[in-house]
């Protein structure tokens, strides 16, 4: 489809871009180099694709790479039995929490058939642009982490990738932060209640997510 609109258009310079932040769908890294190389053409820097993290209990965003960064990703041997005809699994990096907002990795009841060599466990985010709570449910303390539902892991260097959720197939689990759907235990978006101006320490650890 890229390709389809791009032959359709001459005089567009996207030099001027600096951030195209790619949150709301699954993250195929080889799908964003493709949109980068097609898009090239018309001026576009590799560097300005921000592969990142959020959910709307925070407002959005909670991780974001650094502008300029671009596409980084963690490349993880397939420890599937089919594992040599798909090669290595590339889980996008989705950099590092946003000012005011933290997050860490819980555990789960089984470790990752998919990530042996990974902590992979139940992403938990808190901050200052965390919802106080959902329509009818107990408001959330100040400095209550919030169990997103997602899955991930951090890498080595702090970094943070997440798998998708908690109730998915592992097997076709890619980093992103995934849409709503019947098996998350999110409740509607539209019934959450922020708070704005909730103030939370940041002694605790921090990283960027995969």
């Amino acid at each position: 489809m890229i390709g389809k609109y791009a032959r359709l258009v001459s005089d567009v310079d996207l030099g001027w871009v600096r951030v195209s932040i790619n949150g709301g769908e699954p993250v195929d890294c080889a799908a964003m180099e493709r949109f980068a190389d097609a898009l090239s053409a018309f001026g576009f820097d590799a560097g300005a694709l921000a592969p990142s993290y959020g959910l709307a209990e925070s407002t959005c965003a909670v991780t974001i790479p650094v502008p300029g960064t671009g596409l980084l990703y963690d490349e993880v041997p397939s420890a599937t039995a089919d594992s040599d005809a798909l090669g290595p699994r590339r889980h996008a990096i989705l950099g590092a929490p946003i000012a005011g907002m933290e997050i860490r990795i819980g555990q789960v009841a089984e470790r990752s058939a998919e990530l042996p060599d990974r902590d992979v466990g139940e992403i938990e985010i808190r901050g200052t642009s965390m919802m106080s709570g959902y329509v009818g449910d107990t408001p959330l303390g100040s400095d209550a982490w919030f169990p997103t539902g997602d899955l991930g892991y951090l890498t080595d260097d702090g970094r943070s990738c997440a798998e998708g959720p908690k109730k998915s197939s592992p097997s076709r689990a890619a980093t992103f932060f995934p849409p709503r759907s019947s098996g998350s235990p999110r409740k509607p978006a539209a019934c959450a209640k922020v708070r704005w101006w909730r103030w939370v320490p940041t002694a605790t650890r921090r990283g960027r997510v995969c």
